[in-house]
């Protein structure tokens, strides 16, 4: 019986990640992946059930990817929409899809994995939404990410207003948005 409540609690993580990225939001993250370079060392920060996570690796454009999350609802932003959302079963499906890939789990925040990253290539934010959190998240992908990197994330549209403000602030506007509301910006930390 507890076998079947976990399979049925994964059918619905399922179902949720299906409505939460969608056809169009899938199609923007695969032009997000065609336009980023090959041979890449990421870091993905927020990583949830995998799903973008899988797309960047089945590329074959990301030699290692550092997948950073805490897999916890530290502020009940889940709760509040699905009260019986359980962050355990979603990591449990992260590490069961991420079983046959090179990656490395960091559960963690990104401010303390920062010490157990390299410099990166790319770095792709779509953790907390709220305006302090990804103004956290680029201030910390800065300080990871090589002179000529890319620091990218998801969610830059009106639903999440936290996420355009920080994104603003520090780039002026992204270089490109795409479809999913994923944007990208190229750095050149040089000049």
């Amino acid at each position: 019986m507890a076998r079947i409540r976990l399979l049925v609690r994964k059918i619905k993580i399922k179902i949720m990640m299906l409505k939460m990225r969608g056809n169009s939001n899938t199609e923007g993250l695969i032009d997000l992946i065609n336009y980023i370079p090959d041979n890449l060392t990421m870091a993905e920060v927020g990583c949830y059930a995998g799903e973008s996570t899988k797309m960047f690796l089945e590329s074959n454009k990301v030699n290692l990817l550092y997948a950073i999350d805490i897999w916890e609802d530290e502020m009940d932003n889940f709760k509040k929409i699905r009260p019986n959302h359980d962050f355990s079963i979603v990591e449990k499906t992260f590490d069961e899809t991420m079983k046959e890939f090179n990656i490395i789990k960091l559960k963690m925040r990104f401010s303390d994995a920062l010490k157990s990253l390299p410099e990166l290539d790319f770095i792709y934010i779509d953790a907390n939404h709220d305006y302090e959190f990804v103004k956290d998240d680029i201030t910390n992908a800065l300080k990871k990410v090589k002179d000529c990197g890319i620091i990218s994330g998801h969610d830059y549209n009106n639903q999440s207003p936290g996420v355009i403000r920080a994104v603003n602030e520090f780039f002026g506007e992204p270089d490109v948005i795409f479809s999913d509301s994923s944007w990208l910006v190229k750095l050149n930390k040089k000049t």
